[in-house]
């Protein structure tokens, strides 16, 4: 890492550096060929090379910004790590490296910073789409309610209809009488229910 930093190379520039001699040894050698020869011929640890590649994991305007403001991989570790997570979109990732771009100063404390805005903002989201939805669940109720009120008032009118045109004129007066007493009991639910109107 020393080595690297006396060279005067970005973080961005030595991750597209390692691909490209990754990808020179290939045609070389016809063949696909270990990383522990490239991570040889510059000099370079496993780890280290695994944390430069993660760089490639923004999309390429969000590695050119990194490349153009020479940020560390240490310094955005967070950010990728998010976006390697799926916790971030590339399109999120890169809209945060617009952000910092325009930050008086950049460290690892800043980005987590900015992650966790990000998440709050995310959380307060999912948290209103919720409520949002929870409101809307309660209207559909609601509304379904209503509806299926009216359905039973109209089938109760039908009903009301129906069993007068076919109520017996000739019945005997006890059992006109029973109807009579039914009807009542009816009529005073069916006040009950106007008042609550």
């Amino acid at each position: 890492e020393e080595n690297e930093r006396r060279e005067g190379f970005s973080d961005m520039e030595r991750a597209w550096a390692i691909m490209a001699l990754r990808t020179a040894l290939q045609t070389e050698a016809g063949a696909d060929i270990p990383w522990n020869l490239v991570e040889g011929r510059l000099q370079l640890s496993t780890q280290r090379r695994q944390d430069l590649l993660r760089l490639l994991r923004f999309s390429p305007e969000g590695q050119a910004i990194v490349m153009r403001y020479g940020w560390s991989e240490w310094t955005l570790r967070p950010l990728h790590m998010a976006l390697n997570s799926g916790e971030l979109s590339p399109e999120e990732a890169t809209d945060m490296l617009r952000v910092l771009a325009d930050s008086p100063e950049v460290t690892i404390s800043v980005v987590n910073a900015l992650i966790e805005g990000y998440r709050q903002r995310a959380d307060a989201q999912v948290s209103g789409e919720e409520t949002q939805q929870t409101q809307l669940s309660t209207q559909s109720t609601r509304h379904n309610t209503g509806k299926d009120g009216l359905q039973r008032l109209s089938r109760l009118k039908r009903g009301v209809e129906q069993l007068r045109t076919q109520l017996p004129r000739s019945a005997d007066q006890a059992t006109r009488q029973v109807w009579r007493s039914e009807v009542e009991a009816l009529r005073d639910s069916l006040n009950d229910l106007l008042e609550q109107l």
